[in-house]
């Protein structure tokens, strides 16, 4: 049997988008404030604690430090899934629009970028890139 080569397709038009910086990435911003508050609470707390006798005031600054450094990673985590629960709830709203476009004789693309024009949550952003992106 013969080897067939086959040509390579050109990919005309696509940009190759650089990496994101680590500096913006949420979560790492979100962790490394929980850590500086958290350290800055405890370190506090056992300075303070020392012209104190009483273990009291020690084991509830210890408690506040931990609370300090665990809520705001916490509350990073709940904005993700309130943001994933919203693209999941407009999700079949998004997919009737699309499928109503279809329907009515507008291409795929065109089906899309209409249906990126409506208020769908968080969906609308990740629409929105999705448009910009088939554009190029």
């Amino acid at each position: 049997m013969e080897r067939v080569e086959r040509k390579q397709k050109k990919k005309v038009g696509m940009k190759v988008e650089p990496k994101q910086s680590i500096l913006k990435n949420e979560i790492l911003k979100t962790l490394t404030f929980s850590l500086i508050a958290s350290v800055t609470v405890l370190s506090m707390n056992f300075y303070f604690s020392e012209f104190s006798n009483s273990t009291t005031i020690r084991d509830v600054g210890l408690i506040f430090g931990i609370l300090v450094g665990i809520i705001p990673l916490t509350i990073h985590q709940l904005k993700e899934i309130q943001r994933k629960d919203s693209i999941d709830r407009n999700l079949p709203v998004f997919l009737l629009a699309l499928l109503s476009s279809v329907q009515s004789g507008a291409n795929l693309i065109k089906a899309i970028e209409q249906a990126g024009d409506r208020n769908l949550g968080a969906l609308t952003p990740e629409l929105k890139n999705q448009r910009e992106f088939l554009m190029t």
